[in-house]
């Protein structure tokens, strides 16, 4: 099975939902914000990678792990794969998990800032906090993937 999380740019919810379920990070406790920073793909995309998977790596029940942004055309996007698939008769199943439902505002502020003002530093700190305080609803939405 390929599972993919999304979220606007592939950036920083998507980034670290994939890691979490890839256990890079740690499902028991909040990372401090360094541990968040360090994950090589955190804040890296940029508008150009938008409906662009980006493998991750396999879980322990060999299912690929993708990150992938729409921008601002989650709608179309996903109902473009959808019809695709369908019109290829695809045997493998694909998964798409929305995880920009799972953040707050300062993770989309620190996005912004970083992405939009080219402002890294700042943005990325601000988008880490934001990573903290919204880390356990990351975790439930990868535990509520890995039990479908």
């Amino acid at each position: 099975m390929k599972l993919f999380y999304y979220c606007y740019g592939r950036a920083h919810s998507s980034v670290i939902a994939g890691s979490i379920h890839l256990n890079r990070l740690p499902g028991d406790r909040i990372p401090s914000v360094k541990e968040i920073l360090d994950v090589p793909e955190f804040d890296q995309s940029d508008g150009s990678d938008f409906g662009i998977p980006y493998f991750l790596g396999r879980d322990e029940c060999d299912n690929e792990i993708f990150i992938i942004g729409f921008g601002g055309g989650v709608a179309l996007g996903l109902q473009t794969i959808y019809f695709l698939l369908e019109r290829l008769g695809n045997p493998i199943e694909w998964k798409f998990f929305n995880s920009l439902g799972s953040i707050g505002w300062l993770t989309k502020v620190g996005g912004f800032i970083s992405k939009k003002l080219n402002w890294s530093g700042l943005g990325r700190y601000l988008a880490a906090l934001g990573i903290q305080q919204s880390y356990s609803n990351l975790v439930k939405l990868v535990k509520t993937v890995k039990e479908t």
